[in-house]
């Protein structure tokens, strides 16, 4: 049961992670396509406005399922 429990929560976790990371890339997304935009592209490069990264994990070790041992 205790098992069943974790396992649920982890899932849900990582579901809302993920979900929150599509949310954070749409944004970057449609930020970096603002700033290029005419009328806002000069005020972009007046006030430093530059591009963002999109969040990615590169990393195989930092994106693998964590273990969890009883």
């Amino acid at each position: 049961e205790n098992f069943q429990q974790l396992s649920r929560n982890l899932s849900e976790l990582e579901d809302e992670i993920q979900a929150s990371r599509r949310i954070y890339n749409s944004n970057v997304q449609s930020y970096n396509t603002k700033i290029q935009q005419f009328p806002a592209s000069i005020v972009a490069n007046q006030g430093g406005f530059t591009d963002k990264e999109f969040f990615e994990i590169e990393d195989a070790a930092e994106r693998a399922t964590p273990n969890v041992s009883f």
